[in-house]
Formats: structure tokens, sequence, C-alpha cells
């Protein structure tokens, strides 16, 4: 790392950042905050790495300096998806049903689930039209 920040004339004290181009808010922020960016996105040169995808980081090689985004091994309940599911397997562990607190929530990745939601959106929407008619009529 002190190599790195040689070669490219960044004071020892300095942070630097890898991040996904998804992200050019956090970009921005880190650059605000007096980071540095590494623009090698495969580079072993930082002190934070925000990538797009879980997989994408290699949380073997990390050194006790180096933070991730992501956490290994933790989509259950790090990914909406993994949370969704989660909450729906509750109802074998627990009496309470997850639509008592947590939002109406669809995988769209699965037919049947995709179809239940255009189906769910439909419905609302039509309600909601419903509502307002009831609203102005009155």
């Amino acid at each position: 790392m002190n190599e790195w920040k040689k070669k490219y004339k960044v004071e020892k004290g300095t942070k630097v950042f890898i991040c996904d181009p998804k992200y050019p808010d956090v970009r921005d922020s880190l650059l605000a905050r007096g980071w540095v960016e590494n623009k090698d996105y495969i580079s072993h040169c930082f002190d934070l790495k925000w990538n797009f995808k879980a997989k994408d980081c290699d949380f073997n090689s990390l050194q006790d300096h180096q933070l991730l985004n992501h956490f290994p091994s933790t989509s259950t309940v790090t990914t909406k998806v993994g949370l969704t599911h989660s909450l729906r397997n509750l109802q074998w562990f627990c009496e309470t049903p997850p639509d008592t607190f947590y939002p109406r929530c669809f995988d769209c990745t699965i037919q049947e689930e995709f179809e239940e939601f255009i189906q769910d959106f439909k419905a609302t929407k039509a309600q909601s039209i419903l509502k307002l008619y009831v609203h102005q009529t009155r």
C-alpha cells in the first residue's frame, strides 16, 4: 500500500478507496472527505472497497485495516430477497405473521411471485382509484 501511495503521490495518512461505478454518490462523498480513489478495481491497495456484489469480494485476502461493504455468507439477512424468504419461513417458528410488521414483498425472479406482484399492483391501483372517486364525491 505504501508503494502505491508513493507511486501516486498520496500522503501517508490519506485513506484510499475503490468504488464500483454504480455508486457515484458513495464515490463523491468519499472524495469530499479527502479520500483518494484507486481506479484499479482489482487492486489490493485500498482502505475501503465498495462493490456491487458480495461475490466480487475477496474476503480471504483482506488485511486488518481493509473494509468491504459486504459480509461473507450473510445474504439470508443482508439482501432484500434473502430477508423476504427468511421472514416467510418465520411462520414455522413463531405465530406472528410477517405481514403484521413487514411490508408486502415479492421475489420477482420467481415467475409465480412475479405474477402475484402484477395482480397485487393492479388491485392496489384499482383500490386507490376507487378511494379517490369516493373522496371526490363526498
